[in-house]
């Protein structure tokens, strides 16, 4: 699942999509709006969509990552947690710089920055997770 997952990112990191035409797209879609009408809202909340899209791309990639490492290859919680952080960190810095070869696309380090977001949102959950999983008696009852 990890690979097929950097695989979507990569991908997605190839695609130029402009803003004309996904709400072109949009528009005839199912929304049953307007170019114009979704236009304006696009242009206000593009970046809720896109910039959260980031941190999702890289909480998942991290989460399969530590899952991946605990898991099948048998590391402690913590160095599972540490190298699915670098892992996460290192993927991030590399996707951006691909898109520097992308037609279209450029790498960005604030995109890099919230792209470990994403990284620190799945490090703290497989921390949570794996510490009430150690916890005697906090399964519940």
């Amino acid at each position: 699942m990890l690979g097929i997952w950097a695989i979507v990112v990569v991908l997605t990191s190839s695609t130029v999509v402009t803003s004309k035409q996904f709400v072109r797209l949009a528009a005839q879609g199912p929304l049953q709006v307007s170019e114009r009408e979704f236009d304006s809202f696009w242009r206000k909340w593009w970046w809720l969509f896109v910039k959260g899209y980031h941190v999702l791309e890289f909480f998942l990639f991290t989460l399969l990552l530590g899952l991946f490492l605990h898991l099948q290859r048998g590391l402690t919680v913590r160095r599972s947690l540490v190298w699915a952080a670098i892992g996460g960190i290192a993927f991030a810095a590399s996707d951006e710089w691909h898109q520097t070869f992308v037609p279209g696309r450029g790498g960005l380090v604030g995109d890099v920055l919230i792209d470990l977001v994403g990284v620190a949102l799945a490090v703290g959950v497989l921390a949570v997770l794996w510490r009430r999983a150690e916890t005697p008696g906090a399964g519940g009852p």
